[in-house]
């Protein structure tokens, strides 16, 4: 399986690769892809997720408008214009990616010697990467782990973002990757204290990595790296002082790991920012109502002691009184016109708001079954329902994904070790996390007790580390079985013999 031999050539190193007098056009288309691609909607989409996520809406930038003299709108700067974000899109995106990989998910192998090394790999590290990759596939729709091999010469797994990443895929079910650059923007500070940002280009292919600076719109060959190969180790000699040996590989395959979301590579932001925006108004137009008293509404005068009505909005903010004037033909005053904020028509429409936010993206509104008391398991599922359908689809998406990390964790075993685990079939295993009627389902479990196996009922069990319960239960099981065997040895083999001179 370990192949440093070139086995073929993609698209883009044909492109690349092509006589000399061909090479600028090729690099232009490239710079073509390149220029749509940092503008393109989908990329847009991408990044407006991870700013949601953020609290970076578009909330943000709200004015109060009025119509102006012309009969334009134009923004009113004399009102209160507070504004106010409500991210149920953040909470939506954390509900999803608890929900599948919250808790760590569980390698089946026949071969325990496999799952011992396998363990090794996906450690506690390695599951914090998995729910921030997990994150970045739900804002961005599709989340990339990039392995590669650190200078000591251990097997790493390092965050591309999505809106970094350009694939290009070998089918239309987009199952192989051909090639993918990686775009992003790096800081440079000189010597004389100015900051200026690159933007660097990396282009990936089965046979290395060139490198690129992109400025005004044309790829620029990055001298200092040029082209490398995806990764190099260092052996070491038995006592592991000394470097024997220093070779520079090529995986066999394109070292991306994609993640999904969906099928549909969707970021989850696209089915729900409408509600999102629909709820930061709301709850930013009811603040600003209120906020609105005697000194900020509209004033009828009557017989005002002056012309200039800036002068009289100054004097009421700043000394919160007025001066009338009385004549005998006319009476002055200062009158308000009211407008009344209904609070309840406010919390009915965010109330329908924060529904369908939870309905369209996918996610649980447990306020239901705090208020039911103690709610069974079938209530306990018909709350979940929406959230597993999405939940379904994103796990048969990183199922495929847990089997090509899988193989690049093969390639490092065979490497160092000359194991061959390649075809070994593992089962991950993604333990959801759900409120659960721990009860009802122990009662039921109890039930099953003769009628199949205890390890079986072990690992239905809503609770505990099911090899670990299964383990100790064994060992207890010996212990009681030494136990019986230490009895029945003490009552059959150190038996007292009778007294036969005895009368009795």
């Amino acid at each position: 399986m370990l192949n440093f031999v070139r086995k073929g050539v993609s698209k883009l190193n044909d492109l690349l690769n092509s006589p000399l007098n061909e090479t600028a056009y090729n690099l232009k288309w490239l710079e073509l892809e390149l220029s749509d691609w940092i503008i393109s909607q989908e990329r847009k989409m991408q990044i407006k997720g991870f700013e949601y996520y953020k609290d970076k809406q578009d909330i943000l930038k709200y004015k109060r408008m009025a119509i102006g003299q012309d009969g334009e709108l134009e923004e009113v700067k004399n009102l209160p214009n507070k504004i106010i974000t409500d991210n149920q899109y953040k909470r939506l995106v954390n509900q999803k990616v608890n929900h599948l990989v919250g808790k760590p998910f569980t390698v089946d192998t026949k071969n325990e010697e496999y799952s011992n090394i396998l363990n090794t790999y996906f450690n506690k590290k390695f599951f914090k990467l998995l729910k921030t990759v997990t994150k970045d596939s739900n804002n961005g729709g599709i989340g990339y782990l990039y392995p590669y091999y650190s200078d000591e010469g251990i097997l790493k797994f390092k965050i591309f973002k999505p809106y970094e990443v350009k694939v290009y895929w070998k089918d239309d079910d987009h199952t192989e990757i051909d090639f993918f650059w990686r775009f992003y923007r790096k800081a440079v500070r000189y010597t004389g204290g100015s900051v200026d940002y690159v933007d660097h280009l990396e282009l990936y292919t089965k046979d290395g990595i060139r490198y690129f600076i992109y400025k005004g719109g044309v790829l620029l060959y990055d001298k200092l790296k040029g082209e490398i190969t995806h990764s190099y180790i260092k052996f070491t000699n038995s006592l592991g002082s000394e470097v024997v040996e220093e070779q520079y590989l090529n995986f066999d395959r394109i070292p991306l790991i994609p993640f999904k979301i969906s099928d549909y590579e969707e970021p989850l932001l696209r089915r729900v920012k409408s509600l999102q925006d629909g709820i930061n108004t709301i709850t930013t137009v009811f603040t600003n109502n209120m906020l609105e008293d005697s000194r900020n509404t509209i004033l009828i005068i009557m017989n005002y002691d002056g012309e200039n009505l800036g002068e009289f909005r100054h004097n009421l903010s700043t000394y919160g009184a007025v001066k009338i004037r009385n004549t005998n033909e006319e009476k002055g005053g200062v009158d308000t016109l009211q407008i009344e904020v209904n609070a309840e028509n406010y919390k009915a429409i965010l109330e329908i708001f924060k529904k369908a936010i939870i309905q369209n993206g996918g996610g649980v509104d447990v306020t239901e079954l705090r208020a039911s008391g103690t709610p069974n398991q079938m209530n306990i599922q018909s709350m979940y329902y929406d959230i597993e359908l999405d939940t379904n689809d994103t796990e048969t998406e990183f199922q495929m994904a847990m089997e090509q990390l899988k193989w690049f964790i093969d390639f490092d075993i065979n490497l160092k070790t000359n194991q061959n685990f390649f075809d070994m079939k593992v089962d991950f295993i993604f333990n959801r996390d759900m409120l659960q009627d721990e009860t009802g389902i122990i009662d039921n479990l109890m039930k099953l007790k003769g009628t199949i196996a205890d390890e079986d009922i072990i690992k239905q069990l809503p609770f505990g580390n099911a090899e670990k319960l299964i383990e100790n239960m064994k060992k207890q099981k010996e212990e009681q079985k030494k136990e019986i065997e230490i009895d029945y040895t003490n009552t059959f083999t150190n038996k007292p013999i009778l007294d036969q001179g005895s009368d009795e």
